[in-house]
Parts: structure tokens; sequence; C-alpha cells
């Protein structure tokens, strides 16, 4: 949905209204414990959270939660800090 609000200028809310309004079924996908388990491997590899919900088209706060219970410890928010050398 992200993608037909950023192309119609219109919140995510209002695209999935009228989708659902069309009979259009807009529930997220859930992530499987095998995903779950290549999420944690591709965050470990550099992989932000943003990248993995848009490979797995779900929301950031469900990889999230998905790689919090999987036991990740996430990084910082943010882009690394810049060596001074």
């Amino acid at each position: 949905m992200r993608e037909l609000a950023a192309q119609f200028g219109q919140h995510r809310s209002t695209i999935g209204q009228h989708l659902r309004a069309r009979g259009i079924d807009t529930t997220r996908r859930a992530l499987s414990p095998d995903d779950v388990q290549v999420a944690a491997r591709l965050y470990h590899s550099g992989y932000s959270i943003l990248q993995l919900a848009d490979k797995f088209e779900v929301g950031n706060e469900t990889v999230r939660q998905h790689l919090l219970n999987a036991g990740v410890v996430l990084r910082p928010k943010g882009r690394p800090a810049r060596s001074l050398q």
C-alpha cells in the first residue's frame, strides 16, 4: 500500500479504505518462523528493519517485534557513526 499511497499522493489509510470498499483484502501478511530466521540472518548481515519490511511485504513494527521475540539485539536507530580518521 505504501507504493500506491506514494503514487497517488494519499495516506496509506485512505488507500486501504478504497481497497477494502472494493472487496480487496488489505490484511498484512505475518512472518513465518522460517521468514523470521531469514530476517534475523539478513539483519545481522546489515539489512535495516525497513529493508526487511519491504522484502517480506510487512510493516516495520512487524519485523521489529519478530526480531525482538527471536532474541535479536537491535542496532541503535539511525546510521552508523562515521570514523573520523
